[in-house]
């Protein structure tokens, strides 16, 4: 390890501008952000441009040559951008709750977070939804429901309408996933089994008999596998889509009922799921164990993973 500079000051994050080789970071209780040169030779600390309130996190766009940064007093704050050079500087969005981190998707225009979120109802379900899942070919959502352990599958249109139930009375129907290319979904039901149908419901067919608890699955499209982890042993387990080729990957070293796997996501080679309050990542070949990426104080119920989606930069969706 090499220390490339003494700031003797509080920093909470740094990014890197690769085109023009310079660091960039922001001084929490200076109220400014600073930047040197990277390998550029003799390293010099610059100032860049003056903030309002303790600066927080930073990100950098090389290609349109701006710096974004998070800044908050009291518990509110705002994200504000400006040249590489200090100049023009924007407000992008305010009255935010103590903003900290900020990351870029610049490939994409994707902001993290937003500049505003407004949640809408879609539908109201029946009976505790689940598992849900989108097919954005035919424009539909899918979703599981149930209730006293019998539920069902229903499809409606983006906009909610055209509510139609796919199948009735199935033993506590808990994940959905759909394989929008070839046209199958794959669900789970908690206690007893892992289905798929393809979605004009026309074959139907029980892939693996599971006891007693699944509560996650996610599909590989690419490499034709499902993984699922049985709830009571934390067995992490896969199977070709068919259901043949069934083998153990890792064990989670989480089980029911003190632990719970509850959330699961593939992506490429590796694997994402949650040990309850932990998220883990593991590794498609079997018996390579697995890394605690990150702690919470509350159990981990849900996982998703953005990757090479192309989303739109969002203005603002507020009322």
């Amino acid at each position: 390890m090499t220390v490339l500079v003494e700031l003797r000051a509080t920093v909470y994050s740094m990014d890197y501008d690769y085109k023009n080789k310079q660091v960039y970071l922001p001084r929490y209780f200076n109220n400014d952000i600073m930047r040197f040169g990277y390998h550029t030779g003799f390293i010099v600390v610059h100032k860049v441009v003056s903030t309002s309130n303790r600066p927080a996190g930073l990100a950098i766009d090389s290609n349109h040559n701006h710096i974004y940064w998070t800044e908050s007093v009291g518990g509110v704050g705002r994200i504000v951008r400006c040249d590489l050079d200090g100049s023009n500087v924007t407000i992008i969005a305010h009255s935010l709750d103590y903003p900290f981190v900020l990351r870029l998707d610049v490939k994409n225009r994707f902001r993290y977070p937003a500049k505003c979120i407004k949640l809408q109802i879609v539908v109201s379900t029946r009976d505790r939804p689940a598992g849900i899942a989108i097919d954005s070919v035919q424009g539909h959502v899918y979703w599981t429901e149930s209730i006293y352990e019998k539920g069902r599958i229903v499809r409606c249109n983006f906009d909610g309408s055209n509510v139609i139930a796919i199948f009735e009375s199935l033993e506590f129907p808990f994940v959905i996933r759909l394989d929008i290319k070839n046209r199958w979904m794959y669900f789970v039901e908690r206690f007893s089994r892992i289905s798929r149908s393809s979605l004009n419901v026309t074959q139907q067919q029980v892939l693996v008999n599971v006891n007693p608890d699944v509560t996650c699955m996610d599909l590989d499209i690419k490499n034709e596998r499902l993984y699922w982890i049985l709830d009571n042993t934390g067995d992490l387990k896969s199977a070709l889509v068919d259901g043949t080729s069934v083998k153990t990957i890792i064990n989670t070293n989480c089980k029911s009922p003190v632990c719970k796997n509850i959330a699961i996501d593939v992506v490429g080679t590796n694997i994402y799921f949650s040990n309850h309050k932990q998220l883990s990542m593991s590794n498609t070949s079997t018996g390579l164990g697995f890394t605690v990426l990150y702690n919470d104080t509350n159990r981990i119920d849900s996982i998703y993973s953005i990757s090479g989606k192309i989303i739109t930069d969002i203005q603002c969706l507020c009322m």
